[in-house]
């Protein structure tokens, strides 16, 4: 049988060991990928939070102060009415 396809029971072995070979290789990798996205960067996110933390502001805000800035704010903005008026003729 194995004449006719002119393949030995060493070829059989190397594609093989090959074939393993190159299948850990890319689940390795895989396995890699995914410790890398899943840990390493959620650790350094973390770091990162942490001294985000400290940078913040100490004080508490003042929300009623705020709301009333924005509501100032959003009075500024409005569209009023002239006490004019313009004649183009």
């Amino acid at each position: 049988m194995f004449n006719l396809l002119k393949i030995s029971i060493g070829k059989i072995f190397v594609y093989f060991y090959v074939s393993i070979a190159v299948l850990s290789l890319i689940i390795i990798a895989c396995v890699s990928l995914f410790l890398y996205k899943n840990f390493y960067q959620t650790i350094t996110s973390s770091a990162e939070v942490l001294v985000l933390r400290r940078e913040v502001a100490i004080e508490d805000i003042d929300m009623n102060k705020f709301e009333e800035i924005v509501q100032k704010i959003e009075g500024k903005t409005e569209s009023r009415q002239a006490g004019f008026s313009i004649n183009f003729r």
